[in-house]
């Protein structure tokens, strides 16, 4: 009976919790996916289908707990589902040759999320023109495969240009609103590719993702909860902390006609080290190096590229970011390290213009640079190397209309090599109009940037940017400068974004004290001299070698870490500190302004009281504070004293008091039995009390004084009762009880002060002298019972005292007769 109670109990808190889930499930509105997949197939592409469909049908989402969802093809996304996963949730794609694939059909999909999954070898296509409205955030993208080139379109594979069905995304959008955020995106060298594709999108908005380098993710922009997703892809074993990546072809393509887009606050961390034999193109720039930039955007209207970090990829044509034939740009507030900004038109089939271009504040860091070049077919690169320019402006088309380009106030750190400059070239066709290049600055070397214009006639002229802009002979001086709306980014620092300091280095009184290869101070090569006071820029190098494998000819390129920031030589006037013979010596400093933390001395018998400008301690020195003279610094002390206590034997002893100036606000209260504690005298014949909180000028004695409490005597007179031993009681207490003592054929009736039975003693009485207590007995009356057997056998009489009873009563015999009970009366 008790197991079948267990387990009937078991079975009520089993469909128990499995309400709570349903309820908990129905309150999210969404169907579990492990109710309708069966968990050991190793195909599950059917049932995921069929799951959706169900999802569509019942109006609910889709929530597939943690585990592999296997598919090898096509799950159909439905229109108004969303997909919602949790930690450790893998949609992964089991084909051995192509990526398998999630992605709209001829059915349009709207309104939907799809949310922390890991896609492993997982191609996100949406081709329908009328869905709209998706959102992809919080998911982890690794392992693609290559593309099925008859499911995906949106590539190239002409004569296998391009890489062909090696070149897929992990994501394309086609047409309508699309927001990606909050998303890593991983590719190794088994899985190189692009990444993210929109085209005829509106609004489209990618942001907060990381592409690329596991291990850069910790030190990204990107927020503290798109970096949380980098332990649970490693937790969930598709890549490891070392795991090589970052091998994009490209990262984001805006393809065609797209309107007002946005690209902010993601993170590329592209790996440089990379073979390029399936991107051949036979480029015009650099024939056999065609990974296709960090981001290609063309024909759009209306693009905002801001607060960004972009890092690695080649620096050249063929990689960066890049813009062709499009308006209304502007790349704000990024970071680009060792990338460039592309801007041209070119192809006589898409818009012939680009227009409305706004390019400021971004910050470009040259950390790999080269002067080399190779105009040779080079097939195979295993490093990056630089043009000799950050920003390229070209035109192929004789009748483009380039026109409002604006670049100003941008950043350069690096010393000045020849790459640090921005190039106009029109290539022998149509000079752009309206453009403007000012107030761009090489940081370390406190230069403007130069800018070279190529004219028609092929000659090259340089101007410094802090002009009023290239004088090209068909625009004049006054060309107003175009300027877009940057108010919504005001907020963002750009220079919070980098981290420069590489090269370790102190300051030593005026000079440098640093391992760096080559130091530059406001752009001059420094030679140990003394620093002159006031502000300066500073440049350290540790250059190293790294080789540049080409077509198995190994070449050295130097490269460079570096330290880039201000420095304050501020001069310095002598400090010294007068302990005034207590505390520990400290040594004289020489600074500008007083210590931000002043020293704090110590010693026994005196209390440190701060430092001060003078010998009287009238002007207190504040921490900080800016000196123009050498200055001295007094030690203020005060003489401290110990107060020690004497319990006189009694109760417990309190601990001494060391470094104090007047007796405690509080003094210590003793006890202990048989003694009244009557506080605390400064001698011991308790002639001056101490009084608390009363200032002392010596070491003190404090004595505590006790008054003994008289003890008396309670005799107890039983009046021939049982005896009661005497108790002896402090004064001022109670007999917390009263023994009662018997007496034979007697009732106690209590104890009494007196012998005439006047007072009753009661326990809350007070003892206040010595007493005795006397017992009082009532006597207990005593009756007979005599038994009349009307002729049968004799009874013998009874004696029992008042209220008690006959515990048996004897029955007596008659011959003849039967005994029928014994009677008070005798009738």
């Amino acid at each position: 009976m008790k197991i079948a109670k267990k387990i009937f109990g078991l079975f009520i808190l089993l469909i128990s919790l499995l309400f709570c889930v349903s309820i908990n499930a129905a309150e999210k509105n969404r169907l579990d996916a492990k109710d309708f997949i069966t968990e050991s197939n190793e195909d599950q592409t059917t049932e995921i289908n069929n799951f959706l469909i169900t999802c569509k049908t019942r109006k609910m989402d889709a929530f597939f707990s943690k585990g592999v969802y296997k598919f090898n093809g096509t799950v159909v996304l439905a229109d108004g589902v969303s997909l919602f996963g949790e930690e450790g949730t893998i949609f992964r794609g089991t084909g051995t040759t192509y990526q398998s694939y999630i992605r709209d059909t001829k059915e349009k999909v709207t309104n939907i999320t799809i949310d922390h999954i890991i896609f492993d070898n997982v191609t996100m296509y949406f081709q329908n023109s009328n869905s709209t409205n998706i959102t992809i955030k919080n998911n982890i993208f690794a392992n693609a495969k290559r593309v099925d080139l008859s499911i995906s379109t949106g590539l190239q594979p002409v004569n296998n240009q391009n890489g062909g069905e090696w070149t897929g995304y992990y994501i394309a959008k086609n047409h309508k609103t699309i927001t990606i955020k909050s998303n890593l995106f991983f590719r190794d060298e088994n899985s190189l590719g692009r990444c993210l594709s929109i085209y005829y999108t509106e609004n489209a908005l990618i942001q907060d993702n990381y592409f690329g380098i596991v291990e850069d993710i910790d030190n990204s922009i990107v927020s503290p909860e798109t970096k949380a997703l980098k332990e649970e892809a490693i937790a969930s074993g598709i890549l490891s902390e070392k795991s090589n990546q970052g091998y994009f072809m490209s990262a984001i393509n805006v393809i065609n006609s797209d309107k007002n887009a946005k690209i902010i606050g993601n993170h590329f961390s592209i790996n440089t080290d990379i073979s390029e034999e399936r991107y051949e193109d036979r480029s015009q720039s650099t024939d056999g190096y065609n990974r296709d930039h960090i981001i290609y955007a063309k024909m759009f209207n209306g693009l905002e590229v801001v607060g960004n970090y972009f890092k690695g990829m080649n620096k050249n044509q063929d990689g960066g970011i890049k813009f062709r034939n499009g308006e209304n740009l502007l790349i704000h507030k990024n970071v680009l390290e060792d990338t460039m900004i592309l801007l041209y038109v070119q192809n006589a089939n898409t818009n012939l213009w680009f227009r409305n271009v706004h390019i400021k504040e971004n910050i470009f860091i040259n950390r790999f640079y080269t002067t080399d070049s190779y105009t040779s077919s080079i097939t195979k690169i295993k490093k990056n190397f630089s043009a000799e320019f950050l920003f390229l402006l070209m035109n192929y088309e004789q009748t483009a209309d380039v026109t409002n380009i604006t670049i100003e106030s941008n950043k350069m750190i690096s010393p000045k090599f020849a790459n640090e400059e921005v190039r106009i070239d029109n290539l022998n066709y149509a000079m752009p109009t309206n453009v403007t290049v000012r107030n761009n600055i090489n940081s370390i070397v406190n230069q403007s940037i130069r800018t070279q214009i190529v004219r028609t006639n092929g000659k090259a002229t340089w101007y410094d940017s802090n002009t009023s802009g290239p004088n090209f002979s068909n625009v004049s001086n006054e060309t107003e400068v175009f300027v877009m709306d940057t108010s919504a980014y005001e907020d963002l620092s750009v220079d919070a974004l980098v981290n420069l300091n590489e090269v370790a280095f102190e300051l030593q009184e005026r000079k440098l004290v640093t391992n760096a290869k080559q130091i530059f101070v406001d752009g001059t090569l420094y030679n140990d001299q003394d620093l002159a006071y006031g502000e300066h820029t500073i440049f350290l190098t540790d250059p190293t070698t790294v080789p540049l494998v080409v077509e198995g000819t190994t070449r050295t390129l130097q490269t460079n870490l570096f330290t880039a920031q201000k420095i304050l030589v501020e001069r310095t006037y002598k400090i010294t500190f007068e302990n005034n013979q207590h505390g520990n010596r400290i040594e004289n400093q020489y600074l500008s302004k007083l210590p931000d933390e002043l020293p704090v001395l110590s010693e026994d018998g005196y209390i440190f009281g701060g430092w001060f400008l003078d010998e009287n301690f009238t002007q207190e020195a504040i921490a900080g504070k800016t000196i123009e003279q050498d200055t001295d610094l007094y030690a203020k002390w005060t003489k401290v004293y110990t107060i020690t206590y004497n319990n006189l034997g009694h109760g417990a002893m309190p601990e001494s008091l060391s470094n104090v100036l007047a007796l405690p606000a509080s003094l210590p209260m003793l006890v202990e039995e048989g003694y009244t504690f009557g506080g605390w005298y400064l001698d011991a014949e308790f002639t001056t009390k101490a009084i608390e909180n009363t200032s002392i000028s010596e070491d003190v004695t404090l004595y505590a004084k006790w008054d003994k409490i008289p003890v008396y005597t309670i005799t107890f007179d039983s009046q021939g009762g049982t005896s009661v031993a005497s108790i002896s009681l402090l004064k001022g207490s109670k007999l917390d009880e009263l023994q009662e003592p018997t007496k034979e054929g007697y009732v106690f009736k209590g104890w009494y002060a007196d012998k005439e039975y006047t007072t009753l003693w009661n326990i809350d009485d007070i003892i206040e002298r010595d007493i005795t207590l006397y017992a009082k007995w009532d006597k207990i009356p005593v009756y007979t019972v005599t038994f009349d057997s009307q002729g049968g056998t004799s009874i013998a009489s009874v004696s029992l005292t008042k209220g008690s009873k006959l515990d048996k009563l004897q029955e007596p015999t008659k011959e003849g007769y039967v005994f029928k009970g014994w009677y008070v009366d005798k009738e």
